[in-house]
């Protein structure tokens, strides 16, 4: 548990129909009495995951940053393992298919090689230590190749949301809404939210992450009486996360196919943020103002209402059932990396240390064979050659 979850406090009885939404204090934990059974529900099921060994392959379509309106596939084959304290994670690509990519991190030490498929002479491995709370900055694919700490709730750097789950909800308020004539799990923090929809068999269906506003009193009812639309309590997601084909393994109901939607505000919306920026600024009042909060819930309310969002990305995950060990004890054997003959090995200030099975450089090598190759061919020539000498 947390400190701020020890220095937090519970209110359990609250009704959803008085739920704050967004702007609650982050330093108090209010809970609604028709919300805990779901709150500990997400709970459970984000700790259920405690060691994974298994291969998935991951489908990628995304819009080109470069080109506006297209769009690109990628598509990666994961060989993944972790426990508490460490991972190895194996990537291969149609990006790059002449190479194989894998990293193994234990206890903030990085190691990570690139096998050159075509030819291993010139595979490289390297070495890196890392200081706390910069695993996330490095060149791993974490994002892209959606691990399975992401979508179990486990680790939301990338979302910006908190460390984890349990991590969120120590503070904030718990409560139920409704999302599309659906009752769900929601839990906002600031101006902050995650949402989640069950199965009936009290399985996560949907996981989303988001952003909104701390809506003033009569504005939040004005968009009640006027669209049925609580704009204290919808905002705009970042991610959703869908979870199909649950099975039992190991220990725990595992989701074999989820798909990850990655939202960015439309056109439209960019337009009326910037119109937003631009009247703040002719206001000139200070970001805390009642004038100001209010502009900005006006804005965030219709982009809100109105969906003016679009998926910047979409993955596709798919888990090879048979290739699945859940919460089974891994050695540290399964961390070990094996090098091929002919890697580049470099040490953690990346300076070249040695290449394995090779005594020589391959460049010496080559030019040592060319060299006997041209001896030997003017050898026999010369033998040739003084052999028709003699026979004159």
């Amino acid at each position: 548990m947390t400190v701020l979850a020890c220095c937090a406090w519970m209110l359990l009885g609250l009704s959803s129909t008085d739920c704050p939404g967004f702007g609650v204090s982050e330093d108090t934990l209010y809970v609604s009495s028709d919300a805990a059974v779901w709150r500990n529900a997400l709970l459970d099921w984000s700790r259920s995951l405690k060691s994974f060994q298994g291969t998935y392959t991951v489908n990628n379509t995304y819009t080109d940053p470069l080109e506006p309106g297209t769009t690109r596939p990628e598509w990666f084959k994961v060989h993944y393992r972790r426990r508490d304290d460490a991972f190895y994670v194996s990537v291969e690509s149609d990006i790059a298919k002449n190479e194989q990519d894998i990293y193994v991190e234990r206890n903030n030490y990085l190691t990570y090689l690139t096998v050159n498929l075509d030819d291993p002479y010139e595979s490289v491995y390297s070495q890196q230590t890392l200081n706390p709370g910069e695993i996330h900055a490095y060149a791993y694919p974490r994002e892209a190749i959606s691990v399975p700490q992401f979508l179990f709730g486990q680790d939301f750097r990338s979302y910006v949301v908190e460390e984890s789950v349990e991590g969120f909800l120590a503070a904030g308020c718990s409560c139920m809404i409704i999302r599309d004539d659906q009752p769900v799990f929601a839990h906002f923090r600031g101006g902050r939210f995650i949402e989640c929809q069950f199965d009936k068999g009290d399985r996560p269906v949907r996981l989303s992450f988001g952003t909104g506003c701390d809506c003033p009193a009569d504005l939040r009812q004005f968009y009640v009486k006027e669209y049925g639309f609580d704009a204290g309590t919808i905002g705009v997601p970042w991610v959703d996360i869908f979870y199909y084909d649950y099975k039992i393994i190991g220990d725990i109901f595992f989701p074999l196919h989820i798909t990850r939607y990655v939202y960015k505000r439309n056109q439209d919306a960019i337009i009326w943020t910037q119109q937003l920026k631009d009247r703040l600024k002719e206001i000139g009042e200070p970001p805390g103002s009642a004038e100001v909060r209010e502009e900005r819930c006006k804005v965030l309310a219709e982009i809100s209402r109105l969906k003016m969002y679009e998926a910047n990305r979409i993955s596709d995950i798919r888990y090879i059932e048979e290739t699945l060990s859940i919460n089974v004890p891994l050695d540290d054997t399964c961390f070990d990396i094996a090098l091929p003959d002919g890697t580049k090995v470099f040490d953690k200030e990346g300076r070249f240390s040695y290449q394995k099975g090779v005594t020589m450089p391959p460049l010496v090598k080559k030019l040592l064979l060319v060299g006997a190759i041209t001896a030997a061919t003017v050898f026999c020539l010369v033998v040739i050659g003084f052999m028709l000498y003699r026979r004159k």
